[in-house]
């Protein structure tokens, strides 16, 4: 849009409003007309960063589950019990039939 360019220098940051103005504020003037330049018009969603990382959570609680602790999981991510079982349904009977440390097998004495 040949107008809108020729315009574009004259906008100062006093000139924004809305969203517009709360963007410049964090980002500096010159990002948010480059923002501008690409989204005006555009319906946008951000989904929640933590729907963003949820794979990279998912693994940390599998590496600390240890076969029992799904409620202090389920407190330290934010997530129900139910939620927790579901993320590490498939690792609870390995978890669980692991032997513990320092214990001795049946076999052992063979």
């Amino acid at each position: 849009m040949k107008i809108y360019k020729d315009w574009k220098n004259e906008v100062k940051e006093e000139n924004l409003t809305g969203i517009y103005e709360e963007i410049c504020e964090r980002v500096g003037l010159d990002a948010t007309l480059e923002i501008i330049d690409l989204l005006q018009g555009s319906m946008v969603y951000f989904p929640t960063l933590r729907k963003s990382v949820r794979h990279k959570v998912h693994e940390e609680i599998k590496k600390e589950f240890d076969g029992y602790n799904f409620v202090e999981l389920a407190k330290k991510y934010g997530y129900t019990d139910r939620r927790i079982r579901q993320i590490c349904e498939g690792d609870v009977k390995k978890k669980r039939n692991k032997p513990m440390e320092n214990q001795m097998s049946l076999f052992d004495y063979v």
